[in-house]
């Protein structure tokens, strides 16, 4: 007689004598089968010994614990050799402000390295290769907004409290005196970059590998620290051919000259129309299709427009040269950061060397010093 447990019942086979009477009989063979008579399995369980049954109480659960799977190796379909295991992406680091003058590396375009063609490549995948160098180059780009902008929400939160804490002892500040002007260019960057962010990603999402065919010409639309080298040079370039056309004339007939600045046109209400849209121009404060407009008898575009700019401008100057001083000066801005502030004042940039710059920007900064709004005019009006 043998036993076999099955769920909560005991089956119990008794061997039969006449095989032949079985109706029970094994597939692929003759053997007799015997047949099952069924117990309550706690029948059983009740005769068991008490003694055996605490001591399995007691005993502790053995636990197996089963060794991990190797994780699967993938091959190389060409060389049939494992391949080395993709790298996660590292998180992105806080953006710490250590410089005082200079804003962070992210603020600016991330470097682009364009592969090369090879003398056998075909077009179409040099062309895909190329892609995938500025679908990085834009990852990056994007990655850096969103670190600029985080860094950008601690600095609005203390600039609140240091506004909120003036308000309640009745005490005036500015809030441009609390921050250093690396803060203030991070956020100045910030905002222009953020204004361009919707348009911008859904052009990255429509065009892919395909977006700097078309970004070339919708760079106002693109985030400046988006912008390819070749985006930012043809925008340099095109500034600067626009500002000689303005000190020659060949706009408006208003030939800029610093014998015009004096104590009464060097306030906004003072400068006529000639004087702020040369400004507006030198500056770039405004679009370039405004100078067509310019050469019709018409006042286009409006005066009260071009003065709001240009004080807006001249405003921001200001600020940018008294944080340039406070902070380290000319001689503390990196090589990229001379340029910049160059190009931000009129002051052309293209084949010069940085130390030519950097001492260009030092006149500007003593003159600033020394006659204040005056000084800055009379240079906005020279070569």
């Amino acid at each position: 007689m043998t036993t076999r447990t099955s769920g909560s019942f005991i089956a119990v086979f008794r061997p039969t004598v006449h095989a032949e009477k079985l109706p029970y009989i094994c597939h692929g063979c003759l053997r007799p089968r015997s047949k099952p008579f069924l117990f309550p399995t706690s029948d059983l369980v009740r005769r068991r010994h008490a003694s055996t049954t605490a001591t399995a109480r007691k005993a502790p659960p053995q636990t197996q614990t089963r060794a991990k799977d190797p994780p699967p190796v993938r091959l190389n379909t060409r060389t049939n050799l494992p391949t080395a295991p993709t790298p996660k992406a590292d998180p992105l680091p806080p953006i710490r402000l250590n410089d005082r003058v200079n804003p962070p590396s992210s603020t600016l375009p991330a470097p682009l390295t364009v592969p090369s063609r090879e003398p056998n490549q075909a077009f179409l995948r040099y062309a895909l290769n190329c892609g995938k160098a500025y679908i990085a180059f834009y990852k990056t780009g994007i990655k850096n907004i969103w670190a600029n902008r985080k860094a950008c929400q601690v600095l609005n939160q203390r600039i609140q409290t240091f506004q909120r804490t003036n308000a309640a002892r009745k005490q005036e500040g500015d809030w441009r005196d609390v921050v250093t002007r690396a803060e203030f260019q991070l956020l100045r960057r910030n905002r222009a970059n953020m204004g361009r962010v919707p348009v911008f990603a859904l052009m990255f999402v429509i065009c892919g590998e395909w977006l700097p065919l078309f970004v070339v010409f919708l760079t106002p639309v693109v985030p400046p620290v988006c912008r390819i080298p070749r985006q930012v040079e043809k925008t340099v370039t095109k500034q600067e051919k626009r500002r000689q056309l303005s000190f020659r004339g060949a706009v408006d007939e208003f030939v800029p000259s610093p014998n015009v600045v004096d104590a009464q046109t060097a306030k906004m209400e003072g400068m006529g129309r000639g004087m702020l849209q040369h400004i507006a121009r030198s500056l770039g404060l405004h679009a370039g299709a405004w100078d067509y407009f310019a050469r019709l008898p018409l006042p286009l575009p409006p005066t009260g427009l071009v003065r709001r700019q240009v004080k807006a401008g001249l405003a921001y100057l200001e600020i940018d040269d008294k944080m340039i001083m406070r902070d380290g000066g000319a001689e503390g801005l990196m090589p990229e950061e001379v340029r910049i502030s160059c190009q931000d004042r009129g002051i052309d940039t293209t084949n010069v060397e940085v130390e030519e710059l950097r001492k260009t920007l030092r006149t500007w900064l003593e003159g600033r010093k020394k006659e204040g709004d005056v000084g800055v005019l009379k240079m906005l009006m020279s070569r």
